[in-house]
């Protein structure tokens, strides 16, 4: 079983590689899916009513509402770093057990998982080799606001990430991902022969 980690900044395009790897024949993990299904279990949804009580609008009826938890903890480093302690080694668990559940499955398969923060949380070690998808920051903005989010908040997602640059100096393969869906597809398609030659 081959494990591709997919990495890269917010709205640089990871979701697109992802999907391409799957119209492959990959076996896909989503880590950001994984996060917010997390976000529905009634221990987390408990900790975090508690851990935010003095904004008592985060948690609604049971139900975490997210864009009220994003505007609390993008650009607060340290109420981020607290939510990410308490969800990253779930998602990395929940990982580890789909891997398996693959892995009997299908022992040769190649899997990819989408892991935004691959390095800020240490997941390096579930994966193989690490595709890091790159755009441009003027790129990036623009798409954020083409999905409705305000410049403000995408730069405070942007900056609460390891610069993008870094990254890509610990990936093994980078995308450029400034143009069109044609040569990005062009691009995943060269990295697989690369990696199925290995």
């Amino acid at each position: 079983m081959k494990i591709i980690g997919i990495t890269g900044s917010f709205k640089t395009g990871k979701t697109t590689a992802l999907n391409i790897l799957k119209n492959l024949g990959a076996e896909i993990i989503d880590a950001d899916k994984i996060a917010h299904e997390l976000l529905k279990t009634k221990d987390v949804i408990k900790k975090i009513e508690t851990h935010f009580k003095g904004s008592p609008d985060i948690v609604e009826n049971n139900v975490i509402n997210r864009d009220k938890l994003a505007q609390v903890v993008f650009g607060n480093r340290d109420e981020l770093r607290w939510l990410n302690d308490l969800i990253h080694p779930l998602v990395a668990r929940n990982i580890k057990n789909s891997l398996q559940d693959i892995k009997k499955r299908n022992p040769d398969a190649l899997v990819a998982i989408e892991i935004p923060l691959l390095y800020e949380a240490d997941m390096v070690y579930l994966v193989d080799k690490v595709i890091v998808v790159s755009a441009d920051r003027n790129v990036q903005i623009a798409r954020a606001l083409q999905d409705g989010y305000l410049r403000e908040d995408t730069l405070k997602r942007i900056e609460s990430q390891l610069e993008l640059s870094k990254k890509e100096e610990c990936g093994d393969f980078v995308i450029d991902n400034n143009s069109s869906l044609g040569n990005v597809r062009s691009q995943v398609k060269e990295i697989l022969k690369k990696i199925n030659e290995e």
